[in-house]
């Protein structure tokens, strides 16, 4: 099993950390032996505002910072942009990081956000799916047509391309739409905070569309509470004492987790670097 570590606070909705905590957690990350750093993506907020840096900027800071982890963003509001800014953008970062970004892309929920970046909320879906279509085109390095309902262009070409003509997709998401849309496009599924039997039922729909196909590789990302306190895991997905964790950890893995990105319940530094060595030496070890 691989594990990646959230940048991100779990005390706000996605928030991200700022520099220079950033890169000391990265380095720290590194220097434990995760395996992935990731990112996610918040642009704006009526209420309840957060501090969210724009993901694929942050991780471009990041990619000589851990030379050797995967980097990936979890996930990318795809409809709300422009599929060739991002094929471009998400090609640039694959090569910078010689084939370590991972795309994670969603569909959204926040109709205020849509809205400001000119998608509608009703068509978001089918939006997602032409883009990913536009990307992969876009991805091959050559001359390339497309006619659709939100992007038609002929013969262009985007150059220079992703190392091999692509750029790993994962896709986010736990609805059933999301689940086909991962069986049809995505090198992996990544729902965001699924206990183990909701993980479960979406590994067991995914394989039915997956039946004469591989089935991409499943992740999860989900609270972890690496306090080591005995019974003291109901706010995390995984917690509680080294066994307790063990044995949750377990489970997910008996459903199919390959790859676990892990939301550390912490509010500040010193807590967050604190669960993160317990869980580099008590857990990762023995996975």
């Amino acid at each position: 099993m691989n594990f990646g570590i959230a940048l991100q606070w779990s005390n706000s909705n996605h928030g991200h950390m700022p520099s220079p905590l950033l890169v000391e957690v990265a380095r720290l990350a590194n220097e434990l032996n995760f395996d992935s750093l990731w990112v996610s993506d918040k642009m704006i907020s009526r209420s309840d505002p957060d501090f969210s840096n724009e993901p694929l900027i942050t991780l471009a800071s990041l990619v000589h910072i851990v030379p050797e982890m995967q980097l990936g963003v979890s996930v990318l509001v795809l409809p709300q942009r422009s599929a060739p800014v991002v094929a471009k953008q998400s090609a640039t970062l694959s090569l910078l990081s010689n084939g370590r970004f991972i795309l994670g892309v969603g569909a959204g929920w926040h109709e205020d956000e849509l809205a400001l970046l000119n998608t509608a909320y009703a068509t978001r879906g089918q939006k997602m799916d032409e883009s990913i279509a536009v990307m992969q085109r876009l991805w091959r390095g050559e001359n390339a047509a497309f006619q659709g309902q939100f992007y038609q262009f002929d013969e262009v070409t985007m150059h220079p391309p992703p190392d091999g003509g692509r750029v790993p997709l994962w896709i986010g998401g736990s609805s059933p739409a999301a689940v086909r849309r991962a069986a049809r496009f995505g090198d992996a599924w990544v729902p965001a905070a699924l206990d183990v039997q909701s993980f479960r039922s979406g590994v067991e729909q995914l394989r039915t569309y997956c039946k004469e196909k591989p089935l991409p590789t499943l992740a999860n990302m989900v609270y972890v509470d690496a306090g080591l306190v005995e019974n003291d895991a109901e706010q995390a997905h995984i917690g509680g004492s080294v066994v307790q964790m063990m044995n949750t950890l377990r489970q997910y893995e008996q459903a199919g987790l390959e790859h676990l990105i892990c939301v550390f319940r912490a509010t500040d530094l010193p807590s967050l670097q604190w669960q993160m060595r317990n869980f580099s030496e008590y857990i990762i070890p023995s996975f």
